[in-house]
C-alpha cells in the first residue's frame, strides 16, 4: 500500500473517530468528541485530518508529517486530561464519609468507562504520521524530522498552531483561563457535570443524613438511661433563705456506663398522702452546653452531687404533697462529642 493511501487512511480514521464514543456517563449515555460541532476540542481533530488528507490528495505525504504528528500529541493530551478528570471524581467520593449517598454516589462513578473511540483515533493519528515519515525518509537528501523549506515549514507552523490552540481551550475549560465561562460540550465537561449532579444530591441528602444520625444518637442515649443512677435520695421541707421552709430534694448521680455525659435530666416525682403523683420537677445535675455549664461532663464511674448546704427548691409542689414521698429517675442524657 502507498503511503498516499496510508495517509488519507489515517485521516479517514481521525474523521471517524470523532463520531464514536470516546466515554460512556451514566444517565447521559456514551459520549463523542465531535457532539454535533459543538465541541472545539473535536473541531481541532477535524481540521488537523483535513490538512493531511489535503497534503496526501496534492502528493504532499512528506509534509503531513506535522499535522500528524500534531494530532497524535494532541488525542494524547486529551486521553491523560480525561483519565485525571475521572480519577479526581472518583476521589471525590471520599468527602462523602458515611453519607448513605454515597453508594448510589460510587455506583454512577463506576459505570464511567472509557469507550474505544480512542483506539480509532489513535491509529489514524498512527498511521498518517507513519505515511508522511516513511515518504519524508524516501526524498533524496531529507531528514524525517527536519523542516524543509517551502510548504513544509508553513506546515510545521500551523500544526503548531492547532496544537497549542487546541491545549489553551482544553485548559480554558477545566478553569485555568477562566472559571467564569466554560465552551460546553465537552467529554470532560459532562463528566464534570455528572460530579456536580452528585455532589448537589449528596447536599440535599445531608439534611436526612443528619436527622438520621441525631436518632440514632438519641436511641443510644434512651438506651444509657439504664447506665445512670440516682440514689440517696431525701426530699423534705427545707430552709431557703430567699423563700422559706419550701419543699427540697437532695440525690446522688452515679454514671455506671462508659461514655461521658454533658447532660443528666433527672425528674422529681412528687406524692400526696395516698400514694398519688401530684407533681413533678425536671433537675439538670450536669449541664455542659456553649450557652451554660452546670459543674462539668460526668465522667464514667464519677459521681455527682450537690454542694454540702444547697438542694433543689421544688417551690411549685402543693401542700398535699406528703413530705418525703418521691421517686426520682434519669429520664434524660447528652453524650458529650
Amino acid at each position: 500500500m502507498t503511503n498516499k493511501n496510508l495517509s488519507l487512511i489515517g485521516a479517514a480514521l481521525l474523521v471517524a473517530g470523532l463520531f464514536v464514543p470516546i466515554v460512556k456517563l451514566p444517565i447521559i449515555g456514551s459520549v463523542n468528541l465531535f457532539n454535533s460541532g459543538s465541541n472545539l476540542l473535536g473541531l481541532i481533530i477535524l481540521a488537523l485530518a483535513i490538512v493531511i488528507a489535503g497534503l496526501a490528495a496534492t502528493e504532499k505525504i512528506k509534509e503531513a508529517f506535522w499535522p500528524a504528528g500534531a494530532a497524535a500529541a494532541f488525542i494524547v493530551f486529551l486521553f491523560v486530561r480525561l483519565q485525571i478528570h475521572i480519577t479526581n471524581m472518583r476521589s471525590s467520593l471520599d468527602e462523602l464519609g458515611d453519607n448513605p449517598f454515597r453508594g448510589l454516589a460510587e455506583a454512577a462513578a463506576s459505570a464511567v468507562q472509557v469507550e474505544w473511540g480512542w483506539l480509532v483515533l489513535a491509529v489514524g493519528a498512527g498511521t498518517a504520521l507513519y505515511a508522511a515519515f516513511q515518504d519524508r525518509k524516501a526524498v533524496e537528501g531529507a531528514k524525517p524530522l527536519a523542516v524543509q523549506e517551502g510548504v513544509d515549514k508553513k506546515m510545521a507552523v500551523l500544526a503548531a498552531v492547532l496544537l497549542i490552540a487546541g491545549v489553551a481551550i482544553a485548559l480554558y475549560q477545566d478553569g485555568v483561563g477562566s472559571s467564569d465561562d466554560e465552551w460546553p460540550g465537552t467529554p470532560v465537561s459532562s463528566l464534570e457535570d455528572q460530579a456536580d449532579a452528585i455532589d448537589a444530591a449528596a447536599e440535599a441528602f445531608d439534611p436526612m443524613m443528619d436527622e438520621a444520625a441525631d436518632q440514632s444518637n438519641s436511641s443510644a442515649e434512651r438506651s444509657y438511661l439504664s447506665q445512670v443512677d440516682v440514689y440517696d435520695l431525701k426530699a423534705s421541707y427545707m430552709d431557703s433563705m430567699l423563700d422559706g421552709r419550701v419543699p427540697g430534694v437532695e440525690f446522688k448521680v452515679k454514671n455506671n456506663g462508659d461514655k461521658t455525659l454533658n447532660e443528666v435530666k433527672v425528674t422529681v416525682v412528687f406524692y400526696d398522702a395516698d400514694g398519688n403523683a401530684i407533681a413533678e420537677e425536671d433537675y439538670y445535675p450536669v449541664l455542659v452546653s456553649s450557652y451554660s455549664s452546670s459543674g462539668t461532663p460526668l465522667k464514667p464511674g464519677y459521681i455527682w452531687r450537690q454542694e454540702r448546704g444547697r438542694f433543689y427548691s421544688a417551690k411549685s409542689v402543693p401542700e398535699e404533697w406528703a413530705a418525703g414521698k418521691v421517686t426520682a429517675s434519669v429520664t434524660d442524657v447528652e453524650f458529650a462529642d
